[in-house]
């Protein structure tokens, strides 16, 4: 078997049950690939790790791995995921034949045996959910695509059409930063997070977060889509199975064809915290036992042990 390794993001703070929910569901899911390590990383900002933080992967074998970034501004939507990318793939390298960059929102169902990927792939990635600002195949490149193609080196002729994975619309390549598998020697993290942080805050960019906050949301996953462009060719590309970082939260909001019958055939969710909290609200999703109830009683837990903590 490959060398593989699960990496994701989390809070110094020891609040966070998102990240302790996906290594617990690795943990129990995962099957041939369940005792492969975990590593938890925390942006640290020069503070202390929690100690609480530690309590919520002791029985895990998760790794905890402390990081700080070259950036005075964590607070900038999802610049701390973009380093931490950066950071898993850095010690990773040399080490790990693969590295799953998986955002804590999500948890497994079954062994995610298409992460393994075939020798000659260098990422394994799904597309994002909904267009937002997707550049449409069918159109003309807007001018916030123009610009990013400008300064990443973009060429037309490495462009190829992608369909999203809840609203059906064409596009050109937009990739979903929370769920990337990757041959770490290639060091396309590392290519991501240095085009990143050199073109987030530039002055061309401004006008974009200022009419839109989704452009600054997500202008992180537009450099990624780019540099993957640039870096890779199309057949170093694999593009995981539907079944593969499937949004729960967004069931309803799907077309029919992607509303899959039976939720538990799906290999990985993804999810707001906001909704799981409320169990009911999974009640008429076709969502079920033993999956359904193990999430719930999962994140009881880990609620229950945070509060008991506080007292």
């Amino acid at each position: 078997m490959n060398n593989i390794v699960f990496a994701t993001l989390t809070s110094a703070d020891g609040e966070d049950i998102q990240a302790p929910l996906l290594a617990s569901s690795i943990r129990k899911f995962g099957r041939n690939l369940a005792e492969q390590p975990i590593w938890i990383l925390v942006p640290t900002q020069d503070k202390d790790i929690h100690e609480k933080l530690s309590a919520n992967f002791e029985s895990l074998d998760a790794t905890i791995i402390p990081f700080s970034c070259d950036s005075d501004d964590l607070a900038f939507p999802f610049t701390a995921l973009v380093c931490a990318a950066a950071k898993a793939e850095m010690l990773a390298k040399n080490t790990m034949d693969l590295l799953v960059f998986i955002d804590n929102n999500s948890f497994i169902l079954s062994e995610p045996s298409e992460f393994l990927l075939d020798e000659k792939k260098i990422l394994g990635y799904r597309p994002v959910h909904h267009t937002l600002i997707g550049s449409e195949y069918s159109k003309s490149l807007d001018n916030f695509w123009k610009l990013i193609y400008s300064k990443l080196d973009v060429s037309e002729d490495d462009i190829f059409p992608m369909k999203t994975h809840v609203d059906g619309r064409t596009l050109r390549p937009y990739i979903n930063s929370g769920f990337l598998v990757v041959r770490p020697e290639r060091g396309l993290f590392q290519f991501w997070w240095d085009a990143y942080k050199e073109i987030y805050k530039e002055q061309e960019f401004q006008e974009y977060y200022q009419k839109d906050s989704l452009y600054s949301i997500f202008i992180h996953q537009a450099v990624l889509s780019s540099i993957i462009l640039t870096k890779l060719s199309r057949d170093e590309l694999y593009e995981l199975p539907f079944s593969y970082n499937y949004p729960l939260h967004l069931f309803r909001e799907s077309p029919q064809e992607y509303q899959p019958d039976n939720l538990n055939d799906m290999v990985t969710l993804r999810y707001y915290m906001d909704k799981l909290r409320n169990p009911e609200w999974l009640d008429p999703l076709p969502f079920h036992n033993p999956h359904k109830s193990w999430v719930i009683d999962k994140l009881k837990e880990l609620i229950s042990i945070n509060k008991n903590r506080k007292k």
